[in-house]
């Protein structure tokens, strides 16, 4: 008899989107005023994405978390309708274990400075042969997955948003075509660009799976020899071995991948900066 095992898949995308407010007063309003602005920002996001809300405190919620201002949160979420994706993918038989998988949700957890976090859970069945299924096979059809969903379901609406945001909607909300520092992102039709910066991949699975499935798991986040470690973080990849801790440890996610994506694109930005200026010099000294 063969054994049906499950495990948890969840990726962590930072993308490019065009909501970019104006920071210094946006961390001037009191709470009331921030939620006011949340409203505002939610109704306009679903014209678009089928269902958004505000993101409840991703920070301090009890003495074991971490307290982050509201300002350094979400400002809202949006769910992602796969079902045309799913229907596709399966009929073309497109990725070789998604018959096996159940989708959770798809959503996009937008941040300020034209930041956002997508984020995908789904379940995998395991039965026979899991090494077979946990590799770097499942890396690039996660990539691949995202890049789909990016391209087909999310960067054309982009579009559409970044043509209609003007100081009307909202003084904080900056017009595309007047942003200063994140000059680099541009949402047009004719635009080929690709703004999605990276994924993190997190799998979770029960302390109590076997052997093969533990090593399989291990090998694919680079930490082969430890079968018995609670939690492991690789280079790309994650493993946590309780399926308790999901919502915390998306928490935690969420907000990290958030900040490193905003210190990525100020540190290229910086780099290109200092590059310009010690041309000058250059030029300046012949």
């Amino acid at each position: 008899m063969i054994k049906e095992e499950y495990i948890k898949i969840c990726t962590f995308s930072p993308i490019r989107t065009p909501i970019n407010t104006i920071s210094e007063h946006r961390s001037s309003l009191n709470y009331g005023q921030h939620e006011q602005f949340k409203n505002v920002l939610v109704n306009e996001i679903s014209k678009w994405f089928g269902l958004c809300y505000k993101k409840c405190n991703v920070g301090y919620e009890n003495i074991n978390h971490d307290n982050h201002p509201y300002f350094f949160q979400p400002i809202c979420v949006s769910s992602i309708d796969l079902g045309e994706l799913d229907y596709e993918f399966s009929k073309a038989e497109f990725f070789s274990w998604w018959d096996q998988s159940k989708l959770n949700k798809c959503e996009i957890s937008f941040f300020d400075d034209t930041i956002a976090i997508l984020n995908i859970e789904f379940d995998l069945l395991v039965t026979q042969h899991p090494q077979s299924i946990i590799c770097s096979d499942l890396d690039k059809d996660l990539n691949i997955l995202v890049k789909i969903i990016y391209e087909r379901l999310i960067c054309p609406k982009f579009v559409e948003i970044s043509s209609s945001i003007d100081s009307s909607i909202h003084s904080l909300l900056i017009n595309p075509n007047d942003f200063l520092l994140f000059d680099d992102v541009v949402f047009s039709e004719n635009s080929n660009k690709e703004y999605i910066l990276w994924t993190g991949r997190m799998a979770f699975c029960e302390s109590l799976v076997s052997v093969e499935l533990k090593k399989a798991l291990n090998r694919w986040v680079g930490n082969e020899n430890a079968l018995n470690e609670l939690f492991y973080i690789g280079s790309g990849n994650a493993l946590v071995k309780s399926m308790e801790v999901i919502d915390d440890w998306t928490r935690v996610q969420l907000v990290s991948q958030a900040y490193n994506a905003i210190l990525y694109i100020l540190n290229k930005k910086l780099k290109k900066n200092i590059q310009r200026f010690l041309n000058m010099i250059q030029k300046e000294n012949y």
